[in-house]
């Protein structure tokens, strides 16, 4: 997080990055408040942090993080491309293992359930609050993914909910962006809630997590024109993502800002 946000200031060229994480860690969303953290029970013990990106909490457990920071002469008007582009990529590529992933709120034909919050019999919504975990929460441009999707028919409303195996969010600096997203690829004890890609494909055909996000990056490269290359950390993009770290990411008064 202190590197995604180090290259956010110091961009000059499109950067992709990669990673996972060492212990499986919570990461709070910029404006969640930090005793929520305490009613996900499955959580407890492990380390938490704030992200300076909003959203749900984020269990990075069998999951792969990406990011991609942008300079302020590629950003164009509309960042929610940036969205569409990495999300319709994955899409395509769960399409090739036979699995049917959709950007909310597109979903295959289905019966109507009743909306969520509303009576049948009533106009009055209820105001409820989100879910804790961002997986559990639906934005636009999420994707979600629809095992044994039906294309025509009636099917019940569990049918409807799909499961959500990628959500990204933005920061900008100057002009420039950066756009970092998980991938869930598998089910963890600490977010049993949440089911990943692998949870919904046969043991032969499962997906490995940086194999995939190689491949991602190959065709989302493709799909701008560009070519990119390996590359270490710069001194100076060293000594601020270090900076950050200290400050920011294993402060106890960052993380409990709120």
């Amino acid at each position: 997080m202190a590197v995604d946000q180090a290259l956010l200031d110091l961009v000059t060229q499109p950067v992709v990055r990669l990673y996972r994480w060492e212990t499986p860690t919570l990461s709070l969303g910029y404006f969640q408040a930090t005793v929520d953290s305490e009613q996900h029970l499955e959580s407890r013990g492990c380390p938490v942090l704030r992200r300076s990106t909003g959203g749900g909490a984020i269990m990075h457990d069998f999951e792969l993080t990406y990011s991609l920071i942008l300079p302020a002469e590629l950003v164009q008007s509309k960042t929610s491309e940036l969205y569409d582009r990495v999300h319709r990529t994955v899409a395509a590529m769960l399409a090739e293992v036979g699995l049917t992933a959709l950007l909310h709120p597109s979903r295959p034909t289905v019966q109507e359930p009743i909306e969520h919050g509303r009576s049948s019999n009533s106009s009055a919504v209820s105001v409820q609050r989100e879910p804790f975990l961002c997986f559990q929460r639906r934005a636009v441009g999420d994707l979600i993914l629809w095992p044994n999707a039906p294309t025509s028919g009636t099917h019940s409303a569990d049918t409807v909910l799909g499961h959500k195996i990628l959500g990204s969010a933005q920061r900008k600096r100057d002009g420039a962006v950066l756009q970092h997203g998980s991938i869930l690829f598998q089910q963890s004890p600490r977010a049993p809630q949440l089911l990943g890609i692998n949870d919904f494909l046969p043991t032969a055909r499962r997906c490995d997590a940086m194999d995939f996000g190689l491949e991602l990056i190959e065709r989302f490269m493709s799909q701008f024109g560009w070519v990119w290359e390996s590359s270490c950390l710069t001194d100076q993009e060293t000594n601020v993502a270090q900076d950050y770290e200290q400050t920011r990411f294993s402060s106890p008064a960052w993380n409990a800002l709120r």
